[in-house]
């Protein structure tokens, strides 16, 4: 039996409040957010709440990339294109 203080890897301590809005401002930082958020994904001693956060994130950041790698090879990423589509997408849902 554990001891009452103890919490085990599956039923981990709760984080504070003032630990995820740390962990929010932190990551708002750009630059300091992905090496943050990679070592918080990837080690092992981390709250298991933040790690899936955090390894959330990394592969938001990984798809966003992505995306954004697609749009620059084909060539769509002029911005006066993705604005037209988005004024065309706009003017047809409002039909």
């Amino acid at each position: 039996m554990a001891g009452k203080g103890k919490k085990s890897k599956d039923n981990p301590k709760p984080i504070s409040t003032l630990n995820w809005m740390l962990t929010i401002f932190v990551i708002s930082i750009p630059i300091v957010n992905i090496p943050f958020c990679l070592y918080w994904a990837f080690v092992p001693w981390v709250n298991p709440n933040k790690q899936n956060f955090c390894t959330a994130l990394v592969f938001f950041f990984i798809l966003t990339i992505g995306f954004w790698g697609v749009l620059v090879i084909s060539g769509n990423a002029e911005l006066s294109q993705l604005s037209a589509l988005v004024q065309s997408l706009a003017s047809e849902s409002g039909e």
